[in-house]
């Protein structure tokens, strides 16, 4: 069965630490940031005990190996991608596969180094494929730069994935637009 947990990590204990009891247990008072929060202390007393920020998910994958996985700060939304989560493990597990959602989290020089070995193997010229390689690199690093009304705008790295180059390029501006 898969769950939602905060799992909480030891920090040390800060100088101006204030130990606390609560229910008849040990508790620490730290004011981070505008108000003071309540952290439960470990059993030595030395460092307490912070939720993490994230909710995760703790499930057992395709294979059966128990994964921890960071989903999302907000609950309602780590919610709803451990259901998706649990949906595309009992895809995998009836047999059925989705390539796609493994090759949007590949990396596009990733991508573009196994097109040109495609190309190679489909009895291309070296030359040809070399040549349709750096002209697929020379446009995505146009889309990576961005043109607004015909003029370059300040140089963002190259998008990493095919999801997000896509997200990318529905949201730029160009001049044409």
């Amino acid at each position: 069965m898969a769950t939602l947990l905060k799992p909480t990590r030891p920090f040390a204990l800060p100088a101006n630490a204030k130990l606390v009891e609560k229910d008849g247990k040990p508790y620490v008072r730290i004011g981070d940031g505008r108000k003071a929060a309540i952290y439960p202390l470990t059993n030595d007393r030395k460092k307490y005990l912070k939720p993490s920020e994230k909710w995760y998910a703790k499930y057992r994958n395709a294979e059966g190996v128990i994964t921890l996985t960071p989903l999302s700060p907000n609950k309602d939304a780590a919610q709803v991608m451990l259901t998706a989560l649990l949906k595309r493990i009992e895809d995998q597990k009836s047999g059925i596969r989705s390539d796609f959602a493994d090759h949007r989290t590949r990396t596009l020089p990733g991508l573009l180094a196994e097109y040109e070995q495609h190309a190679i193997d489909r009895d291309i010229s070296e030359k040809q494929a070399k040549q349709t390689h750096r002209r697929c690199e020379k446009v995505l690093a146009h889309e990576a730069v961005g043109v607004d009304r015909g003029r370059p705008s300040s140089v963002r790295t190259m998008p990493a994935t095919p999801t997000l180059l896509y997200a990318h390029w529905k949201t730029a501006t160009y001049w044409w637009r």
